[in-house]
């Protein structure tokens, strides 16, 4: 029974911890691909482990990040405040 709590806190941690990301990419697009890759490698007849969905998904172009650096990289940077003008004569 304890080996079964401690999976699920590894699953949790793991899947929460990071995703598949592509540049210009969506989240909602990354998931199809995800489910996508599932379907293919149950297709060939092969049991979905980390190595076949790691091996489909970089094949896609896609590779694992963890939630910070998702987050930092979502982020645009800050744009440059425009120099107000002044009409004042010195």
């Amino acid at each position: 029974m304890k080996w079964i709590l401690v999976f699920c806190i590894v699953m949790v941690i793991t899947g929460c911890s990071s995703r598949w990301t592509q540049e210009g990419k969506s989240y909602i697009e990354s998931k199809q691909d995800l489910a996508g890759c599932e379907d293919t490698i149950i297709k060939e007849h092969k049991d979905i482990t980390e190595e076949t969905v790691k091996a489909c998904m970089e094949e896609r172009g896609y590779r694992r990040s963890t939630a910070q650096r998702v987050e930092a990289e979502s982020v645009p940077p800050p744009a440059e405040a425009p120099i107000p003008k002044t009409d004042a004569a010195p």
